[in-house]
């Protein structure tokens, strides 16, 4: 990460206790972490502006994350920010192939891993 600025992550509804202590465990990794509220409304168009990946927290899931995804669709296909999920469930993922899925739990290590898979993939 050292040429270019630091990789920034927009965590998604990061009111709970797993969405701070994954921010807190990624801004120690050398990340910038943008918290972006969980919204059903339309989103304001700057709100993903300088952001390199959204990152979607396993407790969010059942909560607003439909909404959100839906609100964020056509802006993210626009400005082209990846999306990962962490998530505890297999079964009725959203947007299967706009989202990279991960596992949760998981260690920060391989959350590290993912995320600079996923930043790879992107911007090549």
């Amino acid at each position: 990460m050292g040429e270019k600025e630091k990789t920034t992550i927009a965590i998604l509804g990061t009111d709970t206790a797993v969405g701070w202590a994954i921010l807190l465990l990624l801004r120690e990794e050398g990340y910038e972490i943008r918290m972006v509220e969980a919204t059903r409304a339309a989103l304001p168009d700057d709100l993903m502006e300088r952001v390199d990946l959204l990152l979607i927290p396993p407790d969010l899931i059942h909560r607003r994350c439909k909404e959100s995804l839906a609100a964020l669709r056509g802006k993210r296909e626009r400005i082209g920010v990846p999306v990962l999920s962490l998530t505890t469930v297999k079964e009725g993922l959203l947007y299967e192939e706009e989202v990279r899925v991960v596992p949760w739990p998981i260690n920060i290590e391989d959350l590290v891993r993912e995320i600079e898979s996923v930043l790879k993939t992107t911007y090549v």
